[in-house]
């Protein structure tokens, strides 16, 4: 085995989430959860989660 951690990116749709969780890939990201935003921002969005 390699022991790498997988990154999906560019996912946008429900659908595409539930088909990569399938695939039980390490990490998704893109518009589905949000916009690409400032490390002031992101800071912000974190801090109300």
């Amino acid at each position: 085995m390699l022991d790498a951690e997988i990154v999906v990116e560019g996912v946008e749709t429900k659908k595409q989430v539930d088909f990569i969780r399938n695939l039980e890939c390490d990490m998704i990201q893109g518009y589905y959860y949000s916009k690409p935003i400032e490390k002031t921002e992101m800071e912000k969005y974190f801090s109300k989660k």
